[in-house]
């Protein structure tokens, strides 16, 4: 074996790619919430704005939902008009408090987004389903990219009648790709807890392998 791993470089190599692919039910929700009002004046449309969201914001801690978990990721007020022949005719003001949301409890997920709508919320959106562990299962699906590229050489020179020296000279690992959801998740009008199916994350690692093969 000493004397292919010294002569590797001036042997013939084959280059082949390894993909390695999990499917993980994810167990970390975010999603984004708001309370949006208006009002002939800005005091009072900021004054309801936040009379509603101090509901909901309670609210959501008795659920419960810690502090560390609730982020204020948007505050802003804006004139609005009317146009009339072209013109801008003040009409009042729009103020919006959105909120992100991180939810480590799936199973609340449905309570919390009819909690929000029952204390005020009137803008729900971006509900992604992450893991909070990405990294272990990365190394998994890292792993049977390899198997895979090794296994691939393996077939090409068993079927050309060659011998592969086992051990590659180059590794390189493909730039990975974000985690995708496989299955959507459902969200249905229903006099129960909103259902929420967040379906699964599908976790991809790519990997290129060269090897040198002997007769």
């Amino acid at each position: 074996m000493s004397n292919h791993f010294h002569k590797e470089w001036n042997q013939p190599s084959l280059k082949v790619f390894g993909t390695g692919m999990l499917q993980v039910r994810p167990d970390v929700a975010e999603l984004e919430l708001g309370v949006v009002t208006e009002a002939a004046d800005a005091l009072t449309a900021q004054e309801e704005n936040a009379i509603i969201m101090n509901r909901l914001y309670q609210a959501l801690l008795s659920i419960p939902i810690t502090q560390e978990n609730i982020q204020t990721i948007e505050y802003s007020i804006y004139p609005q008009y009317d146009y009339q022949n072209g013109n801008p005719i003040l009409k009042g003001y729009q103020v919006t408090n959105r909120l992100s949301i991180r939810v480590t409890d799936l199973a609340q997920t449905g309570l919390i987004i009819d909690t929000a709508v029952q204390n005020g919320a009137n803008q729900i959106s971006n509900i992604v389903f992450t893991l909070s562990d990405h990294h272990r299962y990365y190394q998994q699906a890292l792993q049977l990219a390899i198997q895979n590229a090794y296994q691939k050489a393996q077939t090409i020179t068993q079927t050309i009648r060659v011998h592969l020296f086992p051990v590659p000279f180059h590794i390189t690992e493909l730039m990975p790709s974000r985690p995708q959801p496989f299955q959507a998740y459902s969200l249905k009008a229903s006099n129960a807890t909103t259902p929420i199916e967040p379906g699964q994350i599908e976790i991809e690692a790519n990997i290129e392998m060269k090897f040198t093969y002997y007769c």
